[in-house]
């Protein structure tokens, strides 16, 4: 057997420490980050806790991970919706589009997100993360509302209002479908969401 290429092994190493980081999705949101063990993380993934400690020192450091990535994809989605050469309104459609995709697949992230709000436990590192993209997130909404409100698509209002609003109805579908307990729970079309901003 030949050995592995560099390539190769660091094609081997990130798809790992993606496997941990999707085992520690999904038991953090089952069990919270203070009554979570690095051995039901390894358990979930399957491997053991030894090549676990290779790529995260420790859970903190898993579930900050966690929470930089997600909240970093939804800022990158913000931010290149921005950037689309197409009305605002086709840009905030998509956008919404995309964030009902993300509560369809990854149904365990807002779970560990609120945990950054309601758990002592929770890493300062964290916490900054979401302070951090949560500002760039919501300035790049009142962009796109107040570029949808110049071309009269978007309702005339405080624009960091409606975004908040919009963001706030786009958590509370992903937490209703979590607490209907049903992976096949309807979820509102992007035009029931966007209603509310309908000029």
């Amino acid at each position: 057997m030949s050995p592995r290429t560099p390539a190769a092994y660091r094609e081997m190493r990130e798809a790992r420490r993606e496997a941990i980081l999707s085992a520690a999705r999904l038991v953090f949101a089952r069990n919270g980050l203070a009554a979570t063990r690095i051995g039901d993380i390894a358990a979930e993934a399957g491997i053991s806790q030894g090549l676990l400690y290779h790529y995260f020192p420790n859970k903190e450091a898993l579930f900050t991970a966690i929470v930089e990535e997600a909240l970093r994809e939804t800022a990158e989605l913000t931010g290149s919706a921005l950037q689309l050469p197409v009305p605002a309104w086709e840009r905030l459609h998509r956008l919404c589009e995309q964030m009902l995709t993300g509560v369809l697949e990854h149904p365990e992230y807002p779970l560990v997100i609120v945990q950054v709000f309601t758990s002592a436990a929770v890493p300062e590192a964290a916490r900054a993360a979401v302070e951090m993209y949560g500002q760039q997130t919501l300035r790049d909404i009142v962009a796109l509302i107040r570029a949808g409100q110049e071309e009269g698509t978007v309702v005339a209002g405080h624009a960091l209002e409606l975004a908040v609003a919009l963001s706030a109805c786009i958590q509370g579908v992903a937490l209703s479908r979590l607490q209907a307990r049903r992976p096949d729970a309807p979820l509102p079309s992007v035009e029931t969401v966007l209603r509310l901003l309908r000029a």
